[in-house]
């Protein structure tokens, strides 16, 4: 599979009418979304509304019911699942709330476990250049036991970040983290983005966190609407 030429005009992902049931309960009906290159985008909503399961949809982990889907211009459930997983690896970043690190393999061997994952050889100053944008070259040889929850997730996002992807997917970054380092990684998060012009969406919470986006969406009944931010 080889990805169609990236046109920066176009949008980097584009959701269509897409559907997503539960038995007899309807998550989304109609909804569309539509993101471009280097845009940062915030998805806010009531617990329960579907908004990771929305990530999981973006992701290409998850197939709608029906609509359509395209990541760089590739319908992800057109192609086989080795080439989902392909397309995945190389142009979407995960952040989860909870960090998911590896805790056999230090901070600098689970940023370069994309590179593994995808059959390639890591990066070595690629990954060093991350661990000292997330400040942590003196803790590279460390385990995810020997750091801290904001380090933890620090390095998750350098993880994230390994193959500049095109789009960083993150699912409330800093759910479990205090103020302090909640806000030390929401920074971390959005300038590194920035910096490296991938396109962020974030499900949060937080309102104070989804103002500093480009653009906030609320998940509500179904459907993604705009509303200003109280």
């Amino acid at each position: 599979m080889s990805a169609a030429p990236q046109n920066p005009h176009a949008a980097l992902l584009s959701c269509d009418n897409i559907q997503k049931s539960f038995g007899a309960r309807t998550l989304f009906s109609a909804l569309d979304l539509q993101v471009n290159h280097g845009q940062s985008l915030a998805i806010l909503g009531e617990s329960g509304t579907g908004k990771s399961t929305l990530l999981h949809i973006l992701a290409g982990l998850e197939a709608p019911d029906s609509g359509e889907i395209r990541l760089s211009n590739i319908n992800p459930w057109q192609i086989r699942q080795a080439e989902r997983n392909r397309l995945r690896r190389q142009q979407v970043g995960l952040v989860f709330q909870a960090f998911y690190l590896l805790p056999h393999l230090t901070a600098r061997q689970n940023i370069a476990l994309p590179w593994l994952l995808d059959g390639r050889t890591p990066d070595n100053k690629r990954v060093d250049d991350l661990l000292e944008r997330i400040d942590l070259s003196h803790r590279a040889d460390a385990k995810p036991a020997e750091l801290s929850g904001g380090e933890q997730q620090r390095v998750a996002i350098a993880r994230a970040l390994a193959l500049n992807p095109g789009l960083v997917l993150a699912d409330e970054p800093t759910g479990n983290l205090d103020p302090r380092h909640a806000e030390q990684v929401l920074d971390l998060l959005i300038t590194q983005c920035t910096q490296e012009g991938n396109a962020l969406v974030m499900v949060t919470h937080s309102q104070r966190a989804a103002a500093r986006l480009d653009r906030q969406l609320w998940l509500e009944e179904g459907k993604l609407t705009d509303r200003a931010l109280a």
